[in-house]
């Protein structure tokens, strides 16, 4: 796994410090890169609303690029989101396709 881009860090950075729109901006422009944490990020936003509109659909589209970019939480949203038919219809085949197509990254503790 990379480490964060330091401009997404330094995004989250003015975000804690009330720069809302600007750290918009450069969550935006960082998406426009496929940076995986950005979209991620922008995924959330729109899930959740309040920064920006909520818009479910632009949120599971944003999961999607999120995870085609490598992201793996988002992977697992889109799988999930499929499953259980948030945003769309529940698609169980396509949900299984990007499940198996998805390297297993979870590791259990050793025992």
């Amino acid at each position: 796994m990379l480490p964060p881009n330091p401009m997404l860090l330094h995004a989250f950075d003015m975000l804690d410090a009330g720069q809302e729109q600007e750290a918009l901006a450069l969550f935006l422009e960082l998406a426009e890169r496929d940076d995986p944490g950005a979209l991620a990020t922008l995924a959330g936003l729109n899930w959740q609303g309040g920064l920006i509109p909520r818009n479910f659909a632009t949120g599971r589209e944003l999961y999607q690029r999120a995870s085609d970019a490598g992201d793996v939480g988002s992977a697992i949203y889109t799988t999930n989101r499929l499953e259980n038919g948030y945003v769309g219809e529940r698609d169980l085949a396509l949900q299984r396709r990007a499940c198996a197509a998805k390297p297993r990254t979870i590791r259990h503790a050793p025992k």
